[in-house]
């Protein structure tokens, strides 16, 4: 976030707790906005991201990750 890009995971979100797989898969927009995250309920997300606002962001370089 501090460069003002989009970031994302992917992860595969296992039931069994002793698995090597787990967590999340998630995107968070350069604003620290957090649009989709996955789950055993939702394993699968999609999200259209407007790459112009990556673009935006940058011009404000470097953005911190806490907002006041």
């Amino acid at each position: 976030m501090i460069s003002g890009a989009f970031s994302l995971s992917s992860n595969h979100v296992s039931p069994e707790r002793d698995s090597l797989l787990g967590g999340q898969g998630w995107i968070i927009t350069p604003e620290g906005e957090v649009p989709g995250l996955t789950s055993q309920d939702q394993p699968f997300f999609t999200a259209e991201i407007e790459l112009n606002a990556a673009d935006v962001a940058k011009t404000t370089y470097p953005r911190y990750v806490l907002l006041q």
